[in-house]
């Protein structure tokens, strides 16, 4: 892999069966949440498996104290080199212009050869500095665009993918085809994290009269999941390291869209749907890469 070191996928298993792609994330969170369901973090050690190869000083850039959570001292576990956290706030400024250093939470001045980002906008004087940034910018440009993604999946690729149109103004939903205006559909910003913005509908008379579009939308068929769960949600969430699929969980929840910190839960995939969560994974991160 050139670019895409680190995601995590979204999918859902359908009533009919099939495995739909939802989005994928350049900076996923919940890592965490891989010690409640299988006692260990199989992404993290992945990825310091992909990191020990090559480097020594990672430097870890959040908005949060991230070193008390346990995912951190999977990375002090699994990393031979040394970690570094750098808050995010304190580094804004660097991470726009400069020579590619950072201040840790020491207030020390170092220059990492890798970084990941936990919580941070693009690091641009890390990646023109010739520091290893994990996801680079390219990357980050590519995953944060819900319709590009959802496309270059749909064409190179036969993992499938909910029917999605571009609203840029309340006259294209007029455009949309019955078939899914009279179904439930979702409204989100095509470029937008964590349910922002997010809403779903029975159908097109649940849309908003005052509805102000100030800002490119997608207008997505609603899949349904099948019944694993009685009277519950969830999605599949599935990590991918330097190419490779690296393990799976579920976000649960009793409400659509998903929550997971706030009313969700986590759950073990299921064995017999990890063959194909395995294969669409690999097929996805293969193709998003080669159009960084």
């Amino acid at each position: 892999m050139k670019h895409c070191i680190y995601l995590g996928l979204d999918f859902i298993y359908g009533k009919d069966k099939n495995l739909y792609f939802l989005e994928v994330n350049s900076t996923p969170g919940a890592l965490g949440k891989y010690k409640e369901v299988y006692n260990h973090m199989p992404p993290v050690k992945e990825l310091c498996d992909f990191l020990n190869k090559k480097y020594k000083h990672l430097a870890v850039i959040t908005r949060y104290d991230w070193g008390k959570f346990e995912v951190a001292k999977e990375f002090k576990k699994h990393f031979k080199g040394k970690v570094s956290v750098c808050p995010h706030d304190k580094n804004k400024a660097r991470m726009k212009q400069g020579d590619g250093s950072l201040i840790d939470n020491k207030n020390k001045i170092i220059k990492p050869d890798v970084v990941l980002r936990v919580s941070a906008n693009h690091a641009l004087a890390q990646e023109k500095a010739g520091i290893k940034v994990i996801n680079s910018y390219k990357v980050v440009e590519l995953t944060v665009d819900k319709l590009r993604t959802k496309r270059l999946v749909n064409k190179y690729t036969d993992v499938k993918v909910p029917r999605a149109f571009l609203i840029e103004n309340k006259k294209d939903i007029k455009k949309v085809p019955k078939t899914i205006l009279n179904n439930p559909f979702i409204l989100k910003p095509r470029k937008g994290q964590k349910s922002r913005g997010l809403k779903i509908c029975k159908s097109v008379k649940d849309i908003p009269k005052n509805l102000k579009i100030k800002e490119p939308y997608l207008l997505e068929e609603l899949i349904t999941c099948d019944n694993i769960f009685k009277n519950e949600f969830y999605e599949i969430r599935s990590m991918a390291v330097n190419g490779n699929y690296a393990g799976s969980m579920l976000f649960v929840s009793p409400k659509r869209p998903m929550h997971l910190f706030t009313e969700g839960r986590v759950a073990k995939t299921p064995k017999s749907l990890e063959p194909k969560i395995k294969k669409a994974t690999e097929k996805i991160v293969k193709i998003l890469d080669k159009y960084c």
